[in-house]
């Protein structure tokens, strides 16, 4: 049994024991198939892999004349892998932020603002994830960046 654990987040957990025998034998035990209460155990790495996750976020501060489906597709592919973009951004039925559905590995270091220069303007757009029914929906437990 391991001495200490500790929950990193909703879907890893850190176990540790007193021997690397232990482990070994606690990994053996965790991977053995389907009489295995975990998913899946792992060896300690310096870099946890999380799977990707689906998330909207918003981007504050765009200017209405470079306000197109492409441009937001550029932002989300800034942060993450596009996957849509909200049909009311698309639409501009409202330009107070727009949404953008990513595909991100890592919701912990988001970047919080992104530079557009339009010819010799510095624009910052605020990017923050955005809390709504759809993540509720889909059942994910994620912090507010805000």
């Amino acid at each position: 049994m391991p001495d200490k654990i500790k929950m990193l987040d909703d879907s890893t957990v850190w176990l540790q024991f007193s021997s690397k025998e232990e482990a070994s034998e606690f990994l053996v035990f965790a991977n053995n198939g389907k009489d295995s209460p975990f998913l899946a155990v792992e060896s300690w790495t310096e870099v946890i892999a999380r799977p990707p996750r689906a998330v909207w976020l918003r981007f504050r501060g765009v200017p209405p004349h470079v306000w197109t489906e492409g441009i937001f597709r550029l932002f989300g592919d800034c942060v993450g892998k596009t996957l849509e973009v909200d049909i009311r951004t698309v639409k501009q039925e409202f330009l107070l932020f727009g949404r953008v559905k990513v595909k991100r590995d890592d919701f912990w270091n988001l970047l919080k603002e992104i530079i557009l220069w339009l010819d010799d303007l510095r624009v910052p757009l605020k990017v923050e994830q955005d809390i709504s029914d759809c993540e509720q929906e889909e059942g994910l437990n994620i912090p507010n960046l805000k």
